[in-house]
């Protein structure tokens, strides 16, 4: 075939009857996602009324909408911070006893100030101890009940077979008119698809774009990861044998599990008197802990006891007390040889400088040569 840039007569007759078949068959449009999520919302409310509209009402009301829609910037919602409400746990704890234990219901303040920082966890053993009751009581009741809730069964199993059928008979339009072309999104002219089918077309373009993108960030990792099954990989390139997992980013293509948040208790009496005696600096095994023992204790940790029998530390302390006082002997006798070091240098410099005054201040005496002097002179 030629190729698309000519505007030769060619093109025309061969290609713009593909085109125009194409753009009818798959309709696609910038809105097209919108328009198809508010007309199934409408379709899930005249259902629910047990009414149904025509799908061209449908379409015609969109078309009234779309100019705004188009218009209408992206609205971002900010996700907000997941915090756990200590009103959301009365609440909770409230229906609970409405329904199970009306009598605890002036009990539920108390209770809320007792468990003060562990509301989350007190909710969650409330729902536990109840939930269990009533599925013990509604195991006896559900042979009763059984018989007149499958009248309603009944009555809504004939309209989701209705709804099937509807829709199968989309499914097949759709079939017929859309063979070679990939549905993204849904042809208007001819209804909507099931909401399951649509999620699965949509699930399928984003892991394409996903395994697009790996391919074009890292193809080594791609191809690492491919030959998984056949070679033995050394670095480990999937889930949590990634060494990927405890960097700063972490590896951007293994999708991380979420951690659930761990809810704590609140301490037992045992951690109590544990954490109690570590404060009063005693040992966790040690039970043995009064008022007594408390000040005998705080007396040694001071050294205010010197009988050698109550005081485990006397022999210690002995110690102590005679190297502090060597040690101050030692600094003292230090002290004064440096002290009589700068003294005598003090001396001595103040006697060489007076040595050289007096060696300038020193006459010059003549001495007269006598007849027998020996006259040293230089050798030749």
């Amino acid at each position: 075939l030629p190729s698309w840039g000519t505007d030769s007569s060619i093109d025309e007759l061969i290609k713009s009857r593909a085109i125009v078949q194409a753009l009818s068959a798959i309709n696609v449009k910038s809105h097209e996602k919108r328009a198809y999520e508010r007309a199934r919302r409408k379709q899930s409310r005249l259902r629910l009324r047990k009414r149904r509209q025509a799908v061209d009402d449908l379409d015609r009301d969109d078309n009234d909408e779309f100019p705004s829609v188009q218009n209408e910037p992206p609205a971002t919602k900010k996700r907000q911070p997941e915090l756990f409400d200590s009103n959301c746990a009365e609440r909770k704890i409230r229906s609970i006893y409405e329904k199970f234990a009306p009598e605890k219901l002036p009990h539920v303040k108390d209770l809320l100030t007792k468990y003060r920082g562990y509301e989350e966890w007190l909710a969650m053993k409330v729902e536990e101890k109840y939930t269990q009751v009533n599925d013990g009581l509604s195991g006896s009741c559900s042979c009763s009940d059984e018989s007149t809730t499958t009248d309603e069964d009944d009555e809504e199993e004939d309209d989701d077979d209705l709804i099937e059928e509807s829709e199968r008979a989309i499914l097949l339009e759709e079939d017929r008119i859309l063979e070679d072309y990939d549905r993204i999104y849904p042809p208007r002219d001819n209804g909507c698809i099931s909401r399951s089918r649509y999620k699965e077309m949509e699930r399928y373009v984003t892991e394409m774009d996903e395994e697009r993108q790996r391919r074009l960030t890292c193809p080594l990792h791609e191809m690492r990861s491919n030959n998984n099954g056949q070679v033995e990989n050394e670095f480990g390139v999937r889930g949590n044998l990634n060494r990927g997992d405890g960097w700063i980013g972490g590896n951007i293509h293994v999708r991380q599990h979420k951690q659930e948040t761990k809810v704590f208790a609140p301490p037992t009496k045992q951690q109590i008197e544990f954490a109690s005696r570590l404060c009063l600096g005693f040992s966790v095994e040690d039970t043995e802990v009064t008022t007594r023992s408390v000040k005998r204790k705080s007396r040694l940790l001071h050294h205010n006891l010197i009988d050698e029998e109550d005081n485990p530390f006397y022999h210690l302390i002995d110690r102590v007390r005679q190297t502090r006082e060597i040690s101050k002997q030692t600094r003292g006798r230090a002290e004064r040889r440096l002290s009589c070091r700068s003294s005598i240098k003090e001396a001595a410099s103040s006697l060489r400088h007076q040595n050289l005054d007096l060696a300038l201040e020193v006459p010059t005496v003549k001495i007269k040569a006598r007849r027998n002097t020996v006259a040293f002179l230089p050798k030749r």
